[in-house]
């Protein structure tokens, strides 16, 4: 008689929410993406595949990308903003 295993469960991970900011490294523009994620890497990485996938923006060469995590006010940033509040 076999025992079949059972597939190892991962800790589910609080999902947070995060500003990210990306610069354009041609013209300066930034562009600024709400996602929900795990940490500030998920955050980015998330925020990469938006941008690829969206027909307006995957033209542009973004090469910075910020991530700050949102308090419960949820208040809406502007780029230049996030970077004066810094981390949370």
């Amino acid at each position: 008689m076999k025992h079949s295993k059972t597939p190892k469960r991962k800790a589910k991970l609080e999902k947070k929410t995060f500003d990210v900011c990306a610069s354009d490294i041609e013209t300066g523009e930034e562009t600024l993406a709400r996602v929900l994620a795990t940490d500030k890497r998920q955050a980015i990485q998330i925020t990469k595949k938006l941008i690829q996938s969206s027909p307006l923006l995957r033209k542009t060469t973004y090469g910075a990308f910020t991530a700050v995590e949102m308090r419960h006010d949820h208040t809406r940033t502007s780029c230049s903003a996030q970077r004066k509040r810094g981390p949370v």
